[in-house]
């Protein structure tokens, strides 16, 4: 069996009906898809996680640089005396829009291929049976969306050290 997620007709033994008789090409295409209606569900649940992730990315670094900023206007003085500290605020906001922005092409993305995905079901098609323009797509899209996903996260990183920074920096 394939280590990837495509299954395939060939990738799974033949239905037996009876003893020594294999199953039609039919009902083993059959019981493949109802396999995948199986593997449906799993993947409902993983799109969901993933909305979930993004929402809280977005949670992150709202309410972090929301925080960081209502800290920042009850001391703009002192801000704008240090040029580092001004450095540390402007690159702590700019990432946490970054993430938010990255946040939501990763979810932009994953609409996009859960959609490829339920066409392809609602069709009643195996990935090995879309043709070479959907599958494409579909791999550009997961990709797409797994790499918005890991640079929002860099970003959150990136503003939560900044804002650290700037945290540390009135300490010092």
């Amino acid at each position: 069996m394939p280590t990837d997620y495509k299954l395939t007709i060939d990738s799974i033994p033949p239905i037996v009906v009876k003893e020594g008789d294999a199953a039609t090409p039919e009902d083993t295409r059959n019981k493949l898809f109802e396999h995948n209606l199986n593997v449906e569900e799993h993947a409902d649940k993983f799109f969901e996680m993933k909305h979930k992730i993004t929402f809280f990315l977005i949670t992150a670094a709202a309410g972090s640089i929301a925080y960081t900023l209502n800290f920042a206007i009850g001391r703009l003085a002192e801000i704008a005396s240090f040029p580092e500290r001004k450095v540390c605020l402007i690159v702590a906001a700019v990432a946490a829009l970054i993430t938010v922005a990255f946040s939501l092409l990763s979810m932009h993305y994953d609409v996009g291929l859960n959609a490829l995905n339920l066409s392809a079901y609602f069709d009643r098609k195996l990935y090995t049976e879309l043709d070479p323009d959907t599958q494409a797509s579909w791999e550009s899209k997961g990709k797409r969306g797994a790499d918005c996903q890991v640079l929002a996260f860099t970003f959150l990183g990136i503003s939560i050290a900044y804002q650290a920074a700037l945290f540390v920096l009135f300490i010092i």
